[in-house]
């Protein structure tokens, strides 16, 4: 079970991999970055996503294992209804949980990225933009004029944006629907990709000449 939960969800554990009988990788962490060269900046935040991103595949794999096992109860005790419940647990909380994380995760990213290049952290003007819009425009503006996202890229930020606010506000009745346009793995590539771009794009600015 711990190995068919991620390999269906189409994750793996960071920095490392899985192969069958005959050597061939049949699944990897390779959606997820580290850097090449060394700074401090960047390689912590790597680190930090890596180790993100572990805890909320564990976390993933331990609700579905929890709901294997009460499935395997009930079918000794038929009157035990708890999978029921866990079922929404699984398909719903738990989703929105890892989700939560990683948009967190992000604006944890960002804001480090602005003190490391920046210097500090603008406040933001338009309280009807989103943090993370805020820290990437500032980012581009103040520092990295070419920094441009890809069309995914911002589909995923805006996905996770709704998601946030339903979740936070209470309106999971309308989450659903949400999570069923979202891929894990799509999720994680797409903020691996974001601050790989961004880290690339700082070591050919003025920061990476110093």
């Amino acid at each position: 079970m711990e190995i068919d939960i991620p390999k269906k969800l189409g994750l793996w554990w960071s920095k490392s991999w899985l192969e069958d009988q005959d050597g061939k990788v049949v699944a990897s962490s390779d959606y997820l970055y580290m850097p090449e060269r060394f700074s401090e900046c960047f390689w912590v935040l790597f680190e930090r996503l890596n180790y993100t991103h572990d805890y909320c595949l564990h976390q993933l794999v331990s609700s579905e294992e929890k709901l294997r096992q009460l499935r395997e109860d009930a079918k000794e005790c038929p009157d035990i209804e708890d999978h029921y419940y866990w079922e929404y647990n699984v398909d719903v909380i738990s989703k929105s949980n890892v989700l939560m994380i990683m948009s967190s995760f992000i604006e944890w990213g960002l804001k480090r990225v602005l003190k490391e290049l920046v210097g500090s952290i603008p406040k933001k003007g338009n309280k009807r933009t989103s943090d993370i819009d805020h820290y990437i425009t500032c980012i581009k503006s103040e520092a990295l004029i070419d920094l441009d996202l890809a069309p995914r890229a911002k589909s995923c930020l805006n996905a996770l944006r709704k998601l946030r606010n339903k979740f936070a506000h209470g309106e999971w009745e309308k989450i659903e629907p949400l999570l069923k346009d979202l891929t894990f793995k799509e999720m994680f590539t797409c903020i691996s990709d974001l601050f790989s771009q961004i880290e690339n794009l700082a070591w050919e600015s003025e920061w990476g000449n110093v």
